[in-house]
């Protein structure tokens, strides 16, 4: 941020030259401050309050930045699609902060298996999206199993019983029959659709048509 004002002035005495350095000061203070409100906001703007990761509009940008870096697509990129299984009974046995425990404990577990150049973010509810740069799809069903994995060992408890995490992972790597992010996504989708109808707490990956 540009600076709000600035000070400039020929002082005609060593007290309005000593004023002159005090306003500059300040104004240099105000300036600092208000650089880091607009920060705090803007953070504010793109974290998931619950979770602590990217919100969806953050975590859409992200994956729109990874495609847009290699739209030739020699540049391996994957994705994952994240489910929270079990959700709506953590809810409906414990009520809803339960399941925002639940929530919050699953992404800190997620968050902390990924590499520094990969991504996550909460989608909506209890799906979240993770994005792999430079990953084939060999290597993104290792991640994804490394997530399960590490999810499920998970126990969270409540006040009159515990619930064991799991989560149901899609995974898809871009193909040249794929021409956005979202049908990236999509792609995805079908993977997490089969880990589901397979009896959850598993990974699936699935392919663009001709891939």
């Amino acid at each position: 941020m540009d600076r709000a004002c600035e000070v400039a002035a020929y002082p005609t005495d060593r007290e309005t030259a000593k004023r002159i350095r005090a306003l500059e000061e300040f104004v240099g203070e105000l300036t600092i401050l208000l650089d880091d409100a607009c920060r705090r906001l803007d953070r504010r703007d793109r974290i998931d309050a619950l979770s602590g990761l990217a919100n969806r509009r953050a975590v859409m940008e992200l994956l729109d930045e990874a495609w847009d870096e290699d739209r030739t697509g020699e540049t391996p990129l994957s994705v994952l699609l994240v489910d929270v299984d079990g959700l709506s009974n953590v809810n409906d046995a414990f009520g809803p902060p339960a399941g925002d425990r639940a929530l919050e404990r699953v992404a800190r577990v997620m968050a902390a298996t990924l590499r520094t150049d990969d991504r996550a973010g909460r989608l909506i509810g209890d799906e979240f999206l993770v994005i792999l740069p430079g990953t084939p799809l060999d290597g993104a069903l290792r991640t994804a199993e490394k997530i399960r994995v590490a999810v499920s060992e998970e126990f969270v408890a409540f006040d009159g019983g515990f619930w064991q995490a799991s989560v149901s992972i899609g995974v898809a790597e871009r193909a040249p029959g794929l021409d956005s992010p979202q049908s990236l996504v999509e792609i995805a989708s079908r993977g997490l659709f089969t880990a589901k109808t397979e009896g959850r707490g598993r990974s699936a990956a699935a392919q663009a048509p001709g891939a």
